[in-house]
């Protein structure tokens, strides 16, 4: 059985894990530097590299979804966030009881639609829940059930599935995100970040100062923290939950300079 799983990384860093040969690392982001010389780039091919400030992760996604030759199995997971599975366990839970794997869930203790709107934009969840309306329709009921009533997300936009269920997920996704950025008519940086200003939270100061960011800097990365909903919703409408097997993964806080 072909298992790739990709790990995300948009700066260098040394492995902070035991990597096995099914792991690959890409360079998301890619277009803006070559300080990293990982195998896999996300700016050759159909690419949405030059939007990585605002997808953060799944730029690397997308590339994967739309260069890469299918295969049997594939993952993703963060430089500083992975499956603590073996590529045998991988197959076996994925060949009899489960279609995907994923980041344990985690609760925002109110509806996940409520805790966008205190965190990050009023604006762009409720033009979220329009959109999907516009262009899936049927997924509404999901929606009002998984989102704006329910308040357990699976985070980080990191999975292991099937390539059938990736390029579904994905679809579903893109085409979302995609007529989102249509409907603001954000086509520059400058643009993401007049929006952000307009419609998004001034939070988490103490996390900004100690991760040397801005409150927008932190706010740009909208398609991204979208994203994580989006996967939340699709996967809620279209797998069971006895077919959804939740992993604790190994995190490490801050990743190591490379030397």
């Amino acid at each position: 059985m072909n298992t790739q799983l990709f790990v995300l990384a948009h700066k260098p860093s040394v492995p902070l894990f035991n990597y096995s040969d099914i792991h690959n690392f890409i360079h998301t982001g890619a277009i803006f530097g070559n300080e990293i010389s990982y195998f896999y780039r996300d700016d050759s091919g159909d690419n949405i590299s030059n939007k990585n400030q605002i997808y953060s992760e799944m730029t690397g996604e997308y590339w994967v979804w739309k260069n890469y030759d299918p295969v049997d199995i594939i993952g993703f997971e963060h430089y500083r966030r992975h499956f603590p599975l073996s590529k045998d366990e991988i197959e076996n839970l994925l060949s009899t009881d489960y279609d995907i794997i994923v980041h344990s869930a985690i609760k925002t203790r109110i509806p996940i639609e409520v805790h966008y709107q205190l965190c990050h934009s009023e604006f762009d969840i409720d033009l979220i829940k329009q959109i999907i309306a516009d262009l899936y329709p049927d997924y509404t009921p999901s929606y009002n059930a998984c989102i704006a009533n329910n308040d357990i997300i699976i985070p980080c936009n990191m999975f292991i599935t099937h390539w059938d269920i990736y390029d579904k997920m994905m679809k579903f996704i893109f085409d979302i995100l995609f007529e989102f950025e249509k409907r603001i008519n954000a086509q520059t940086i400058d643009d993401w970040m007049m929006h952000v200003k307009s419609y998004s939270k001034h939070t988490q100061p103490n996390y900004h100062a100690i991760n040397g960011s801005t409150w927008q800097q932190y706010q740009l990365r909208i398609c991204a923290f979208l994203a994580e909903r989006l996967m939340t919703l699709w996967i809620y409408h279209n797998i069971p939950d006895d077919r959804i097997m939740p992993i604790v993964i190994d995190e490490i806080a801050t990743a190591a300079p490379q030397n």
